[in-house]
């Protein structure tokens, strides 16, 4: 899998587990998993956000 900043992904956590899954939801529809979903929603998103967060206000500062 290519990403294109390969050095911020490298601090992104599963980050191809994240763009698999992004690749699921835009491609194949009809197959997702609902309750795999709300998994990543309740259980991986809240520890995911301030990693984001994190990298983001790097970008903002510079």
């Amino acid at each position: 899998m290519r990403v294109a900043d390969s050095e911020t992904a490298e601090r992104i956590p599963n980050v191809h587990a994240i763009i698999a899954t992004r690749n699921i939801l835009v491609h194949a529809y009809a197959q997702v998993d609902q309750q795999k979903v709300w998994e990543i929603i309740t259980q991986d998103l809240p520890a995911l956000v301030p990693v984001l967060e994190s990298l983001l206000s790097g970008v903002e500062a510079k």
